[in-house]
């Protein structure tokens, strides 16, 4: 779950990227927005870019809570099975000690 978590937030990173650039090159040709500059509107591209950052960064801050999480219950997991060993009778008498301690 964390490695796709991962590989989502790369890819939106990459889409946001291209997509601002592509739509920094056809919003400027048509309109008059801030921040135009030789056809271009960096404003455009630059909202982009930001706004597919910060949704990178709280994906991959959701992958990184999932893996602590993770590993949290592998350790509570370990520390039970630990609990439950220890609490078990030890069967190291064999039955022929116990016939001679009878006698």
């Amino acid at each position: 779950m964390v490695r796709a978590l991962k590989i989502i937030a790369c890819t939106v990173f990459v889409v946001a990227y291209a997509y601002g650039v592509f739509a920094g090159s056809i919003v400027g040709k048509y309109t008059d927005f801030p921040l135009t500059f030789n056809n271009f509107a960096w404003g455009i591209m630059l909202g982009f870019w930001i706004g597919g950052l910060i949704v990178c960064i709280f994906i991959l801050a959701f992958a990184a809570i999932l893996s602590n999480l993770e590993s949290i219950n592998q350790r509570v997991h370990n520390i039970e099975n630990e609990i439950y060993k220890q609490n078990q009778p030890q069967h190291d008498i064999n039955a022929t000690e116990v016939l001679v301690q009878l006698d």
